[in-house]
C-alpha cells in the first residue's frame, strides 16, 4: 500500500521550512528522481505538469496582475511562494496546487517557479500513479463542462490548460465574501460546479459582474458540507459508470 511520506508537508509553511533549513533550497535538475521529500527548489514552468484540466482564464488574469505588480515593485518574495509538487513517472514534477499562479507566471514571461516536493511516486507505473493521486484527492480530471474525464485528458503542460469560466466566478465569489477559503485541494471547483448548475454560461461570459451578483445570492443556499457531499456523489457515479465509457482518473 502506498503511503504519503509526510502529510504535514501539504499544510506546512514552505518559507518557514526554507528559513529553518536553508540546505533544502536547491535548484532542480532535469532528473528529479533523487530529490528528497521536503526539498525546495526552482524548476522551469514548462517542465511542470498539471493535475487538472481547467483553470479560469479571468482568474489567471487576476494572478498575472498581481505578478506584474510584484515584479514592478521589486517584491520578489511574492514570486517565490512555492508550488507543491509530487515527483511522478519519468521523474516529472506534477503540480498539486496553484495552477492559476503557474499559468499567470508563464503568461507574464517568468520562466521558473519555486516548488516544494511533498512526495515522490516516480517508481510507479503511469496507471498506478494516477490511481494513487485519485485516492489522495491530488488530481481533478473534470472538463470545462464539469463532466469527469480520464487522466489522459489532463494536459501535458501548464500552457495547455483550458478555460472554465465558472472557476473564475468561484474565485471572484470567494473574494466577495460568498464563502470562506478552504485549504483542501481543488475546493473552489466544488463551488464552480455548484454555480454551473444555477447560472447561465452566457451571463458569466458576457456579464461577469451581473453573474457575480447572482452568485452571491445563490451562495446562501449551500453549505460546505453539502458541496463536499455533492462532489463525492459525482465521483462515485463516475467510477461506477463513466459517461460515454471514458476512463476515470487512475483507471
Amino acid at each position: 500500500m502506498i503511503q504519503i511520506k509526510d502529510r504535514s508537508l501539504l499544510a506546512a509553511d514552505p518559507d518557514q521550512m526554507a528559513r529553518s533549513n536553508p540546505k533544502r533550497s536547491i535548484v532542480l535538475s532535469a532528473d528529479n528522481r533523487e530529490l528528497q521529500v521536503g526539498a525546495l527548489g526552482w524548476i522551469l514552468i514548462q517542465e511542470i505538469l498539471p493535475t487538472q484540466i481547467t483553470v479560469g482564464f479571468r482568474e489567471v488574469a487576476e494572478k498575472r496582475r498581481k505578478i506584474s505588480e510584484a515584479r514592478g515593485t521589486g517584491r520578489t518574495e511574492v514570486l517565490g511562494k512555492p508550488v507543491p509538487v509530487v515527483i511522478g513517472p519519468g521523474a516529472h514534477a506534477f503540480a498539486l496546487d496553484r495552477h492559476h499562479w503557474l499559468r499567470g507566471l508563464l503568461e507574464d514571461g517568468v520562466a521558473e517557479a519555486r516548488v516544494l516536493v511533498v512526495d515522490s511516486l516516480s517508481s510507479l507505473e503511469e496507471a498506478d500513479f494516477w490511481r494513487a493521486l485519485e485516492l489522495r484527492g491530488w488530481c481533478h480530471p473534470f472538463g470545462a463542462d464539469g463532466l469527469r474525464l480520464g487522466h489522459e485528458a489532463i494536459p501535458m503542460a501548464i500552457g495547455q490548460l483550458v478555460d472554465d469560466p465558472f472557476r473564475s466566478l468561484a474565485s471572484a465569489l470567494r473574494r466577495r465574501g460568498g464563502f470562506a477559503k478552504d485549504s483542501a485541494l481543488f475546493s473552489e471547483f466544488r463551488w464552480a460546479d455548484f454555480l454551473r448548475q444555477r447560472i447561465d454560461l452566457k451571463r458569466v461570459t458576457h456579464d461577469f459582474e451581473g453573474a457575480l451578483d447572482e452568485a452571491l445570492q445563490v451562495s446562501r443556499l449551500v453549505t460546505p458540507l453539502a458541496l463536499q457531499a455533492r462532489r463525492r456523489r459525482v465521483q462515485l457515479s463516475a467510477v461506477a459508470a463513466p459517461p460515454g465509457g471514458r476512463k476515470t482518473c487512475g483507471g
